[in-house]
C-alpha cells in the first residue's frame, strides 16, 4: 500500500514539473499552427494592451481594442490611463 501511495505521490509533483521544464525551452510543436505574429512597435518589441495581453498582428482581438478606444487601426503609440487607450497627445493628465 505504501509503495503505490509514494508511486502516485511522485507521478502527480512530477507532471507539472516536467511541463514547467518543457515550457522554459519555448513554443512546443503544438503551438506552431498558433497564431504567434504579434504586433510589434518601432522598437521591435511586442505591444500590450492596456490589460497587458500582446496583440496580435492580424486579429479580431486587436481590431476590437482599436475600435473600443477609437485609436486609428495600426496605432503603436499609445498611453494607457484607467484602462483606457489614448494617443500620447490626447491623454487626461495622470492622477
Amino acid at each position: 500500500m505504501n509503495m503505490k501511495y509514494l508511486a502516485s505521490s511522485l507521478c502527480v509533483l512530477c507532471i507539472p514539473l516536467t511541463a514547467c521544464f518543457l515550457g522554459s525551452f519555448g513554443p512546443l510543436p503544438m503551438d506552431v499552427n498558433r497564431d504567434n505574429d504579434y504586433l510589434r512597435d518601432k522598437d521591435g518589441y511586442i505591444v500590450d494592451d492596456c490589460r497587458g495581453q500582446a496583440l496580435s498582428r492580424t486579429g479580431e482581438q486587436t481590431n476590437f481594442f482599436w475600435d473600443k478606444n477609437n485609436l486609428p487601426r495600426g496605432t503603436t503609440n499609445f498611453v494607457c490611463r484607467d484602462g483606457k487607450a489614448y494617443l500620447p497627445e490626447k491623454a487626461p493628465p495622470k492622477k
